[in-house]
């Protein structure tokens, strides 16, 4: 759909950065451009307006003076929802929050996953206006594209969170990440790429980040007999196991090997996630011996390229969990000198 053709409708009850969002959308040329400061008002608007793209503050009241909650944003994205259910609506809405990582945004993500384009950060309205306007821009040109591929940009803004703590942290990885990983995906959408060398690049891509991560904690101060197996065992799934505290002995046996430094959660969903760098890259689960076929059209699709994003995300919050605990471990320890 041509941006002549959509029409916008900015829910925001900030004056200063409603009146911002308007303008901003208006000069990108737009069919029309309506807005609301609270739940109740946006709700009649978008049955008359109907509305392409909903532009969507999260805290926002129900009443003109009211106060701001979440749950009032909640009665829009139902609305929408129903909408959408029932009159083959295709609205879509892009969240422009001040912070889009707390519990109750992560709640709404699980909530509303067929109609949540984006999540722009609003204090990049300040920090940085020119970012905003482009981040916009293109969530807005992605929103307007008519075919039906939004449940992408959801998995994406997921894990944004557990990003930018990363980037505090680790900016090298961070780097790596965001260049191999967000980036490439959101070449594939926009037509720069194909979906098969995409999805196999992205998916290797994630096994090359296991396993970075992996030599990561091996330069950290780990117990004896946890850098001792590591530095015996060559295979990155057993490397997985020891960090989370145990040691495969033969099987499914385990014995405890040390320190518990990611949880067995991280570990079996990464281990699956590098199962998946293994077909992709070499055409066959070279780590495990198993015949079957972990993609179900012999070869990677973008569906499965999230989905391998998804699988190392507990395992890049338990290391920055690690790294932000050792760095005021040392905050403690050069402050009592």
């Amino acid at each position: 759909m041509n941006l002549k053709d959509v029409k916008i409708l900015v829910v925001e009850d900030e004056k200063g950065i409603r009146e911002n969002l308007v303008n901003n959308v208006n000069k990108m040329g737009v069919k029309e451009t309506r807005k609301s400061s609270y739940s109740n008002e946006a709700i009649n608007i978008i049955e008359d307006f109907k509305p392409n793209i909903i532009l969507l503050d999260l805290n926002i009241p129900e009443f003109i003076d009211g106060t701001p909650d979440i749950s009032n944003a909640f009665k829009i994205m139902e609305k929408v929802q129903l909408l959408n259910n029932t009159q083959l609506s295709k609205i879509k809405i892009i969240v422009i929050s001040g912070t889009i990582f707390d519990n109750a945004i992560q709640k709404i993500i699980t909530l509303t996953d067929k109609i949540i384009l984006k999540y722009v950060d609003k204090s990049l309205l300040a920090e940085s206006p020119d970012n905003f306007k482009k981040e916009l821009k293109q969530s807005i040109i992605n929103a307007s594209d008519e075919k039906d591929n939004i449940c992408h940009i959801d998995y994406k803004y997921i894990r944004e969170g557990v990003l930018k703590e990363l980037k505090a942290v680790d900016k090298e990885l961070w780097n790596y990440i965001n260049d191999k990983i967000i980036i490439a995906l959101d070449d594939f959408y926009v037509g720069k790429t194909n979906e098969f060398e995409s999805s196999k690049n992205i998916i290797g891509n994630c096994g090359e980040i296991i396993e970075t991560i992996i030599a990561r904690f091996y330069k950290t101060p780990l117990t004896d007999i946890q850098r001792i197996k590591l530095k015996k065992e060559s295979k990155t799934f057993k490397k997985l196991i020891i960090l989370s505290g145990r040691s495969l002995i033969h099987g499914n046996n385990y014995d405890k090997s040390g320190e518990p430094f990611i949880t067995r959660a991280s570990a079996k969903y990464a281990s699956l996630a590098f199962e998946m760098r293994n077909e992709a890259v070499h055409g066959k689960e070279i780590s495990n011996g198993r015949n079957n076929k972990l993609f179900e059209y012999s070869q990677p699709t973008i569906e499965d390229a999230i989905l391998a994003i998804d699988l190392i995300v507990p395992l890049i919050k338990d290391y920055v969990k690690y790294l932000k605990s050792k760095n005021k471990e040392q905050k403690k320890y050069y402050g009592k000198r």
